[in-house]
């Protein structure tokens, strides 16, 4: 059975989250490896959709989200 790479990432991300208050947008990339990219483009805005994540404003330096 092949467990679906997206459900992966988001079980990267929430083991992540469980440490954290916050996640910025540099750790999404680099958490979910060589997909990290297609996570923020494609996945991110579906679980923003339906309120399992939150932008907030960056307090630092660049565009990170």
């Amino acid at each position: 059975m092949q467990i679906d790479p997206d459900l992966q990432n988001v079980e990267k991300l929430i083991r992540y989250f469980m440490r954290s208050t916050h996640i910025s947008e540099s750790v999404m990339l680099m958490k979910p490896g060589n997909h990290g990219q297609s996570f923020i483009d494609e996945t991110v805005p579906s679980l923003l959709e339906y309120g399992v994540l939150a932008e907030i404003e960056n307090k630092g330096v660049g565009t990170q989200r």
